[in-house]
């Protein structure tokens, strides 16, 4: 039997693939320009690709089907010419089958060398949740926030002009991208404990890292020198912020001067009590001293009376001056018991301002500490090569491809008939 062999031109293949390639470069620059080069690229990127993914079971059953039916005409065919026009087809789909295996081919790997997942959204500004290895998820923006609290920005500033005084409370937040995450944690960790600092919290992984620190105020200038010696400057981005918090000095002060006045009040108080009392029962001793010396006196003229007349009158007045006595001594058992409790009262009552006093030191105690020392955090964010070329490059990336692609393209162009597909018809 007669073999058959279609050719097909090499650089026409070449040429319609290129323009195919050229076109989705230039609508896929198009696209992520309309959102920027950084998360705009990314998300672009990544809707193509699932697109992309999706259909590629479906595109390859229909290529199947129509190559077997094809095949099947061309075995059925009883004319030359009707063998020929299916063959031609046959090849044909081969071709778009080997164009859309290649499409398939260069977007996957370049998938796997960004790193960049189907539906991932990634900014270089702004991470909003991270997934790390070792399960569950941490919240990175605005770090400033997570390390004081949304209090800490919302604090009232209505205080008085002619108050110019500042309690400036420093933050601040970096941001490093590296090819090695975990050991460019460790050399932060290092930096902070040179810098006489505090680790509070820490997540790392293979591709992301989160450290939350403290350190001196003195030392923040050094340490920020020493964060960005570890990578490149443009690797690395840093929000330093400061906020006076002379209201709570304030609020710390006007506290202090209420519990001091009512100190003051109530020493006041238990002194003019105190002088009260002692002279209450001085009065009263008096009067019991009195009393006790007419009692006396009686009981002395009883001894020496004989007229029952007398003596009656005389036992009158001893039964009424013991009851005086004994209405003195309770007059001053009252007035000693009265005084113990409202002692007592103002006893406790000024104990309990003096604790107030000492926790309000200890409360602009931890003040002074928390504006002498700077709260911050590093994230730190695994980096590819596309995206170390995007920051290094004079030019974007992308370009640079698309300029490859059209000389690429214009070579074939002017290449026809290289090579042929061979295609033999049995």
């Amino acid at each position: 039997m007669e073999q058959k062999t279609v050719t097909v031109s090499l650089g026409k293949v070449f040429k319609w693939l290129g323009l195919v390639i050229l076109v989705g470069v230039i609508v896929f620059i198009f696209l992520a320009s309309q959102s920027g080069f950084n998360s705009g690229f990314y998300n672009t990127f990544g809707f193509i690709f699932s697109l992309i993914k999706m259909s590629f079971p479906i595109v390859t059953l229909v290529f199947a089907v129509t190559f077997v039916w094809q095949l099947i005409k061309s075995f059925t065919s009883k004319t030359p010419e009707e063998k020929h026009t299916h063959t031609s087809k046959l090849t044909k789909i081969f071709i778009a089958v080997l164009i859309w295996f290649l499409l398939f081919a260069g977007f996957t790997i370049i998938n796997g060398s960004m790193g960049v997942s189907v539906g991932d959204d990634v900014s270089y500004n702004e991470i909003t949740t991270i997934d790390f290895d070792g399960g569950g998820s941490r919240t990175l923006a605005n770090p400033m926030r997570q390390s004081f609290g949304s209090n800490w920005f919302n604090q009232n500033e209505n205080g008085s002009i002619a108050d110019t005084r500042e309690f400036m409370k420093v933050s601040y937040s970096g941001n490093i991208k590296t090819r090695d995450v975990k050991d460019t944690a460790r050399d932060v960790r290092g930096i902070i404990r040179d810098m006489d600092g505090r680790v509070d919290s820490e997540n790392v992984s293979e591709k992301y890292g989160y450290i939350n620190f403290v350190i001196p105020k003195s030392n923040f200038d050094d340490f920020r020198d020493e964060i960005e010696s570890i990578t490149h400057k443009k690797l690395y981005t840093e929000n330093t912020s400061s906020q006076n918090l002379l209201n709570q000095k304030q609020n710390i002060e006007e506290q202090n001067n209420l519990a001091t006045k009512s100190l003051i009040e109530l020493q006041e108080e238990l002194k003019t009590l105190s002088a009260k009392h002692t002279q209450t029962v001085a009065t009263l001793k008096k009067e019991l001293t009195t009393i006790q010396k007419q009692l006396a006196d009686t009981r002395t003229l009883i001894s020496k009376t004989t007229d029952s007349s007398l003596l009656t009158n005389l036992y009158l007045q001893e039964s009424y001056e013991q009851t005086g006595e004994n209405q003195a001594k309770q007059r001053i058992n009252s007035e000693n018991t009265q005084y113990a409790n409202q002692k007592n009262a103002l006893d406790q009552a000024i104990s309990g301002n003096k604790g107030t006093l000492q926790s309000i030191a200890n409360q602009d105690q931890k003040f002074t500490e928390n504006i002498e020392t700077v709260n911050g955090s590093v994230n730190i964010q695994w980096i590819n090569m596309w995206q170390m070329a995007q920051i290094f490059s004079p030019i974007p990336p992308v370009f640079v491809i698309l300029i490859l692609l059209i000389a690429v393209w214009y070579i074939f162009l002017k290449k026809k008939n290289i090579f042929k597909f061979i295609v033999i018809n049995w």
